[in-house]
């Protein structure tokens, strides 16, 4: 187990999720689920877009509302995520991405759940035609509140059609649209996947190669624990306060054995 103090960062992701996702629908199949752009907890996602226009041509205020809600649909059609976190760097050291108590309260339902700890190349590895297709952006999310990206240009829609633009529109500017938060979601620092799917069938990634780890909260329920171990044996670690950072601490054979 590596330290929570490091000089370069891991290759490790973390997804964060409740003790019941894990224990009957990740771990049992030893796979992710994509999930809808529209279910995530920012209301940026959630809500409609919001676009300048280029030589508009609305009649009356409710057009131009009307129009910037239909283009913000069409531009999150079949959009579907997933979502884990990072290492990052605090004070000129790299901290472990399962140390972040924000995350263990909220999507880690108040510490009773469990974050997966996965190696980043094997999981790409084991993903492998899912991450070659031209369909999938993946990096870090840029957190700002100034996000910039084009205005609607209604010359270049009157040229080639509503809906086709907009999907050129969305091309150019998937990364402000897709990778980019408020800066008030930075402690969460995000790594996230996003496939464009068209008829917006999320899609299963598997973990059965690249899981390192399932780390538990402080408050994970102890009769869950030999759930967890008849399916990952002695992949387990649960993280506690030592020195006013969180550090994940494996659990002996011994102990696992006994439950």
């Amino acid at each position: 187990m590596r330290d929570n103090f490091e000089d370069e960062p891991s290759n490790s992701i973390f997804h964060y999720t409740s003790r019941q996702t894990v224990i009957e629908l990740i771990l049992p199949y030893m796979r992710l689920r994509t999930n809808p752009l529209t279910h995530s907890n920012d209301p940026r996602e959630t809500g409609k877009f919001s676009f300048g226009a280029l030589n508009p041509n609305y009649k009356d205020i409710q057009e131009q509302i009307e129009t910037n809600n239909q283009a913000s649909d069409l531009i999150k059609k079949g959009v579907n995520i997933l979502c884990f976190s990072k290492d990052y760097k605090l004070d000129e050291v790299w901290w472990d991405g399962y140390n972040l108590p924000r995350m263990w309260a909220t999507y880690g339902r108040k510490h009773q759940g469990a974050c997966l700890e996965i190696d980043l190349t094997k999981f790409k590895l084991e993903n492998e035609p899912f991450f070659q297709g031209s369909d999938v952006i993946l990096g870090d999310i840029n957190y700002s509140n100034q996000i910039d990206h084009d205005w609607l240009n209604f010359n270049r829609i009157n040229e080639i059609g509503f809906e086709n633009y907009l999907e050129e529109f969305r091309r150019k500017n998937s990364s402000a649209f897709f990778l980019c938060k408020h800066r008030d979601w930075e402690s969460e620092h995000e790594w996230r996947i996003v496939h464009f799917s068209d008829n917006h069938k999320q899609v299963f990634l598997s973990i059965r190669d690249s899981l390192k780890q399932v780390i538990v909260g402080s408050e994970f329920p102890k009769e869950s624990l030999k759930i967890l171990y008849n399916l990952v044996g002695n992949k387990i670690s649960q993280v506690q306060y030592a020195n006013d950072r969180l550090c994940a601490f494996r659990f002996k054979n011994e102990f696992l054995e006994t439950l």
